[in-house]
């Protein structure tokens, strides 16, 4: 027995040796491999799924899918070779299992790889379980399983276990508004579990959700749970019939939708409500006794209410009723009653038909009748707060009765108030004023002080005003007053007053007068004048004396005294003659003083001192100055008849004074070319002829100067000057323009100035800048002609022309300055010239120009045909100039031959022409300019234009070093540039199909022998050879980085042989920038100055890193790649430029804000109380209007603008303010013939525009998500918006659909309509959604009174100012409405109407209603008329 248990004990220790080596096999050294889609216990419908993560939803029960994810350990070649899938009803093992599929793969190393398996046919509904397996191709196969997962598919929704039941508990079974009803019900699942349980209500044709679980409604489903969800039954639905049915979903979203359980709303249980209390609002505080009550009453049913007003005491007892009140719903209610003084609270109870009662809330008021009361009064000469004497007792200023105050020395004011219901709110000192008898407000507290009701102290100070006023030495009462919060104020004779005296510190105030002259310093031609005093002065003075010049004489009135009171006071105002009779003297000429002294009874005193000059018989001369010419020469003005000068010389007048005693005062002119009066100064410089009137003319022109003095004397004179801005006439005798001349030596020419003289003459020659002046006078110094006027003929004998054609231009001027220039005469001088110096000079030049060997031969063509050698020849002959170049040796030689060349037009003085050979600095600057390689260059600047200028008078020649074709091809193109100054155009030359001659105008080659190439050209310019392999050169402007603007323009500088170019960015999320697509649309290349340069439309980007690559090509196909990458960084907003209101009407504006300096989106905002829809501009621009509509008319708005950034970076400007225009300055708008109800027909003007309106703000809408605003009102015509697939999140949302009583617009949108209508929104743009969805509803009734089917009926939108019909699809019909759905671009005005489009005759009528509801004209017999006529026309 011992023997046989150690046996077993070693097999079984044998054992699990072997199953440790099998594991380590195929477990532990085999690979790994996990079963990761889906995961462990998902769920899933045949298309949907649910996990415990919530992130497989894309596994599902029709097209299930299965990733099992690999990695090889090892290092073996192939490691694994297969990885099978196993899927079954019942939970799995390895080694029992039936492979679903099995895919061949590779997987090397450790890097994971996901091997996907896609099942086919679909899975039935059960319970499944799965698990993967990899093999190894290793010699000893190793096997590696995951666990088992499992995974349910339920394709049937839940089921329902109970009926729908009204669960709620009514005594009499009828239901009514307000009343919460309960709708049960039971369901429960196969495979999963209940989710959740919705509660959905039907009476307007479609379901709405009310209630769901979970969340609020606190209940939590499960299988076989009761649900029982409730529902408030609206106040609106009295009359209607409900049907409700539950839905119900599990976890993967199988539904199932209950039967409809449907009862009838026949009972009105909602009590009136809301009772608003409109005035007096809560602690309101009035001084009048009649108290108005204000409120409006709701109610859901009855049109009117039967109401009660309640007032009560401050105890809380009713002390009055107004009873009975019957008000319209809705609609405010205004009733009166008398109250004495207190305070006071009030509510409103309101019953309906059904006897259903509400009470408002309870406010409070206060009547308040009586001002405050003074309880103590005190003026201190401290502002320290010193209350001395106590009770009602009133003590002066200081410690004792009759203490003055001074003017100028602040006094202090305190007093104490009560009051007995409100507060007292302002307290104010007032003086009183004898001279108006009425009291002044010298002080007061702030407006918005509000003292304690009982104790209410006001301390104010007043400084006396220095000067002469109603304090000045006198006894001045003063009070103080207070006002309450209610405006009573304390104004009786019951106040107290003080009597204070204040001292005069104000001096008296002098002043002297002679004649009408009052100014200090004056001048007078009055020998004798007379003096006149004034004395200001509030209290009496003490003496007064005048004195003249310090004279003792009293009788000849140059000195008075009055001594006594009496005097002085009676002569404060007075005066007297200065006498020149009795022995008395006149003044003299000079200057004089007047003393002027007083004294008040106070002791203040004053001198007054008045200085004046007489000034008789002085003189006054005026003579013209300096003359400046236009270049700054100076001549004397001593001679002014027939002076010649233009219009911009500058004239200078000087005036003496000859007494010497008075001083100039002012100057004027005025000229004959400028008849207005011009202020002028002494000597200053002024230009009167400096005006159009005399400018390009020649004439006698006059100024006239006027000058004043001090004493009213003046002078007035007119100078007379010969203005010339005209130049003089020129004749050209000879040579004459087209003319051939064999021995031309001579220029004759006439000239002619009617005002001035001709100075000189000269001539420009062959287009040099240089002036030839021999023509002019003999001496120096001399004109030509030897007056003004004479006419000037003369002959120049020195001029010597070469042979050949010559352009001159004929030059002359006059003694002025004043140029004229003939036309450009060109002339043939024939004659011969001598070849073999021209060869010479050309070579000599040329070879210096380029530092190589030059050859140059010049031929003639001869009757042949041919050319040969010319000696000394006629230029009348065709000519050929061959140049051999660089010809070291004949393999590397340009050859350059001008041929077929017309010898009479080429100038043979410009013979020294530059042609460059391979020149490094033009070659340099083409290679940039094209991105090219160039070789064997020929560049011809503009100097040979000075020798043969006319190009159809020969053509070039170039002998090339090199091939353009053939299996010895040097050069891939050869290039000519028709400009040479402008090599960035070239033209790409083929090989010539026919002969060449002068008039052949594209270039083209041929091949020589000895491999060489001919080019023949035009006319010469610059030309060789090239290859174009270089791809054009790119420099970005834009963006920049990091790039700190939302919005940018894409720029490139590029080469000029760039043809086109696009960009291509590395966009994968569309919503983080403006650009529709990741190539941009190829551009052609402009040119901007200097640049040629690539540009797109604006492109705008969120704060990010991006990619952008620009592509550029040239004509031959060149490619630049250059790629960039940038940093969006913007956190700065835009600027804020101040906006403008334009096209004001009564019910509209434009806002318009410009010059902003990045794209951004404008939304104006009412701000200050203001009251508008907000305005929006969405397409970011940096000029921006926004449209206001719906405003009143004849009122004031304010607002600002908010400008957001791509970035969504926010800038506010300040508040601005528009007013709008009176209704009667324009159209009134118009009645809305059928109300918006649906029931048609007409009626008085509404009191609003919105009759009705229902909104909703969603706080969060994500991106790919859809929300909708169910309407469902009687009395709006849209039952339901709908915005489909938003394309990124947004927030605060919200959608706001209002009926309209009246045209929004004076346009009608249709012949009939049933409603209009007004879509609001915020925070969302329409092309933020894909689609915009419209449910609209139409009676039946309104259809059949207007003659209407249901197929005859349009939605119509307002926009581009215009109503546009938008396509409508029937939905549906019950027994009231016939529905209707339509889809939008936008959101606007809208209106429901028929399909025929309002007629002229309709329109003319609607503008009669409207002119009637505005003006009262015309009658109501006029419209009804037209009414009458238009029905009789056959209209509709």
């Amino acid at each position: 027995m011992q023997k046989e248990g150690k046996i077993e004990l070693l097999s079984v220790l044998i054992a699990s040796i072997v199953i440790f080596i099998v594991y380590a096999v195929f477990v532990i050294g085999a690979d790994g491999i996990d079963a990761t889609f889906p995961e462990n216990e998902t769920n899933a419908s045949a298309t949907f799924g649910h996990s415990p993560s919530g992130l497989n939803v894309s596994f599902n029960g029709t097209a299930p899918q299965f990733h099992c994810t690999v990695q090889a350990n090892g290092s073996v070649a192939n490691n694994i070779t297969n990885v099978s899938l196993f899927i079954s009803g019942e939970p799995l093992a390895s080694d029992s299992a039936i492979r679903n599929q099995t895919l061949n793969t590779t997987v090397v190393g450790p890097n994971p790889e996901v091997i996907i398996f896609n099942v086919t046919p679909a899975l039935a509904e059960g319970i499944y379980y799965w698990f993967c397996e990899a093999e190894t191709n290793e010699s000893t196969i190793a096997y590696n399983t995951t666990n088992n997962r499992s995974f349910i598919i339920d394709k049937t929704p839940p089921t329902f276990t109970t009926n729908v039941a009204n669960a709620t508990t009514t005594l009499d079974n009828k239901h009514g508004t307000s009343d919460v009803i309960y709708i049960a019900v039971n369901s429960t699942d196969k495979y999963t579990n209940i989710n959740t349980v919705g509660l959905f209500v039907n009476h307007t044709g479609s379901n709405t959700q009310v209630n769901i679980t979970g969340g609020t409604s606190g209940v939590v489903p499960g299988n076989n749970t009761l649900v029982n969800l409730s529902f408030v039954i609206p106040d609106y639905t009295i009359g209607s019939v409900l049907s409700f049915n539950l839905t119900v979903n599990d976890s993967v979203g199988n539904i199932n939708h209950s039967q409809v359980l449907v009862f009838a709303v026949t009972e009105d249980n909602t009590v009136p409500g809301p009772i608003n209390l409109n005035t007096p609002i809560d602690l309101f505080n009035q001084s009048s006794a009649t108290v108005e009550f204000n409120f409006t009453a709701y109610d859901n049913n009855d049109t009117s209410l039967i109401c009660n007003v309640s007032i009560y005491d401050s105890g809380g007892a009713i002390i009055k009723n107004i009873s009975n009140i019957e008000a319209a719903n809705n609609t405010p209610q205004t009733n009166s009653t008398s109250l004495s003084n207190g305070l006071y609270s009030w509510n409103v109870t309101c019953v309906d038909s059904p006897l259903n009662e509400n009470v408002s809330a309870t406010r409070q008021f206060t009547v308040d009748q009586l001002p405050p009361v003074v309880s103590y009064f005190n003026i201190t000469n401290s502002s320290t707060f010193n209350v001395t004497g106590g009770g009602n007792s009133a003590i002066e200023l200081g410690t004792g009765e009759g203490v003055s105050r001074a003017q100028g020395v602040t006094l202090y004011a305190f007093a104490n108030f009560t009051d007995n219901l409100t507060q007292v709110l302002q307290g104010a000192l007032q003086a009183y004023n004898e001279s108006s008898s009425s009291w002044v407000t010298v002080s007061q507290s702030p407006s918005n002080y509000r003292a304690s009701r009982n104790s209410s102290w006001i301390n104010l100070s007043f400084t006396p005003p220095i000067g002469h006023n109603i304090y000045e030495g006198d006894n001045v009462s003063f009070r103080v007053v207070a006002n309450d919060t209610v405006g009573n104020i304390n104004t009786t004779l019951t106040i107290q007053n003080i009597t204070i005296q204040i001292n005069d510190t104000t001096k008296p105030t002098l002043s002297v007068t002679l004649g009408q002259r009052d100014v200090n310093g004056t001048n007078t031609t009055d020998t004798t004048p007379t003096i006149v005093w004034n004395v200001t002065e509030g209290n009496n003075i003490n003496y007064l004396a005048m004195q003249v010049d310090g004279s003792a004489d009293d009788n000849c009135n140059l000195r008075k005294n009055f001594t006594t009171i009496a005097t002085a006071n009676a002569n404060k105002n007075g005066g007297l003659t200065v006498l020149d009779t009795g022995g008395c003297s006149a003044l003299t000429n000079g200057t004089h003083t007047v003393r002027l002294t007083t004294e008040d009874s106070w002791g203040n005193s004053e001198l007054y001192i008045h200085s004046f000059v007489v000034q008789t018989g002085e003189g006054m001369s005026l003579t013209v100055g300096a003359i400046t010419t236009r270049s700054g020469g100076v001549t004397g003005g001593a001679a002014i008849n027939q002076s010649n000068i233009t219009p911009y010389h500058r004239l200078s007048f000087n005036v003496t004074l000859d007494g010497g005693v008075s001083t100039l005062k002012n100057m004027t002119w005025t000229s004959s070319c400028d008849t207005s009066t011009n202020i002028y100064t002494n000597a200053t410089e002024t230009s009167p002829f400096n005006f159009s009137g005399c400018k390009g003319t020649e004439a006698n022109q006059t100024v006239t100067v006027t000058a004043y003095d001090h004493v009213d004397n003046s002078i007035t004179k007119q100078f007379q000057f010969a203005v010339d801005d005209y130049a003089p006439t020129l004749t050209v005798h000879s040579p004459v323009d087209g003319a051939r001349y064999s021995d031309l030596t001579q220029i004759n020419i006439s000239a002619f100035d009617s005002m001035s003289r001709i100075d000189s003459a000269g001539f420009y020659l062959d287009g040099s800048n240089t002036l030839n002046s021999s023509l002019n006078g003999t001496a120096i110094g001399a004109f030509l002609a030897t007056y003004q006027g004479e006419n000037v003929s003369f002959i120049s004998v020195n001029a010597n022309f070469t042979p050949g054609t010559h352009t001159i231009k004929i030059w002359a001027n006059d003694t002025l300055g004043n140029e004229r220039n003939s036309s450009v005469i060109t002339f043939v001088q024939t004659g011969p010239i001598k070849a073999g110096e021209i060869n010479n000079s050309i070579a000599s030049y040329l070879r210096t120009l380029n530092s190589v060997p030059v050859n140059v031969t010049i031929r003639k063509k001869d009757v042949g045909g041919g050319y040969g050698l010319a000696n000394t020849t006629d230029i009348d002959n065709t000519f050929e100039i061959f140049i051999n170049l660089n010809s070291s040796t004949d393999l590397d030689s340009i050859n350059v031959t001008i041929t077929e060349l017309n010898g009479s037009a080429a100038n043979w003085d410009k013979i020294n022409f530059s042609i460059l050979i391979d020149d490094a600095g033009i070659i340099a600057g083409i290679e940039n300019n094209i991105t090219a390689d160039l070789f064997d260059f020929v560049y011809f600047n503009s100097s040979l234009d000075e020798f043969i200028n006319d190009t159809n008078s020969y053509f070039g020649k170039v002998l090339l070093p090199f091939n353009i074709s053939g299996a010895n091809r040097l050069a891939q193109e050869i290039w000519w540039f028709s400009n040479s100054d402008d090599l960035t155009d070239r033209t790409n030359v083929s090989k010539c199909t026919a002969d060449f001659s002068r008039t052949t105008t594209t270039p083209c080659w041929n091949n020589t022998g000895g491999g060489k190439t001919l080019l023949f050209v035009p006319h010469f310019s610059a030309a060789g050879g090239g290859n174009d392999s270089r791809a054009p050169t790119v420099a970005i402007n834009t963006p920049a980085t990091p790039q700190g603007v939302s919005g940018f323009v894409p720029n490139v500088t590029v080469s000029s042989d760039a043809t086109s170019c696009k960009y291509i960015l590395n966009l994968t999320d569309t919503t983080k920038s403006s650009a529709t697509s990741n190539v941009s649309s190829a551009a052609t290349p402009i040119t901007l100055g200097n640049d040629k340069v690539c540009t797109w439309d604006e492109v705008r980007f969120k704060d990010g890193a991006y990619n952008i690559t620009y592509n550029v090509t040239d004509a031959s196909g060149n490619i630049n790649e250059t790629n960039m990458t940038f940093e969006m960084s913007d956190g700065t907003a835009s600027n804020t430029p101040g906006p403008t209101a334009s096209s004001v009407s009564s019910s509209g504006a434009t806002i318009t804000v410009s010059n902003v300096n990045e794209s951004v989106n404008a939304t104006v905002i009412p701000t200050n109380g203001s009251s508008f829809t907000n305005g929006m501009q969405t397409d970011f621009s940096q000029s921006q209007s926004v449209t206001l509509t719906g405003l009143s008319s004849g009122t004031t708005y304010y607002y600002n603008i908010s400008l957001y950034d791509f970035n969504g970076n926010l800038a506010k400007n300040g508040t601005f303010q528009f007013t709008t225009s009176p209704a009667a300055d324009e159209d009134e708008e118009e009645e809305e013939s059928a109300a918006g109800t649906g029931t048609g027909g007409g009626g008085a003007a509404a009191v609003s525009t919105v009759s009705d309106s229902k909104a909703q703000v969603w706080n969060s809408v994500p991106a790919g998500s859809s929300f909708s605003l169910d309407v469902d009102k009687s009395t709006v015509g849209i039952t339901k918006v709908t915005v489909d697939n938003i394309k990124s999140e947004l927030s605060d949302v919200e959608i706001e659909v209002q009926a309209l009583t009246k045209k929004p617009v004076s346009a009608a949108a249709a012949a009939k309509v049933f409603q209009y209508l007004r879509i609001n929104k915020k925070n969302i743009v329409d092309s933020d959604a894909e689609t915009l969805k419209i449910s609209f509803r139409v009676t039946k009734s309104w259809l059949d009174d207007s003659n209407l089917a249901s197929n005859d009926i349009s939605l119509y939108r307002y926009n581009d100012n215009k109503w546009n019909r938008l396509a409508v699809k029937v939905t549906g019909t019950d027994d009231t409405y016939v529905n209707y759905e339509a889809e939008t671009p936008g959101f606007s005005y809208f209106a429901i109407g028929s399909k025929t489009a309002a007629s002229a005759e309709l329109q003319a009528i609607l503008d009669m209603i409207d002119s009637f509801y505005a003006t009262g004209s015309p009658s109501l017999i006029e419209i009804l008329d037209a009414i009458d006529a238009y029905y009789s026309a056959g209209g509709a």
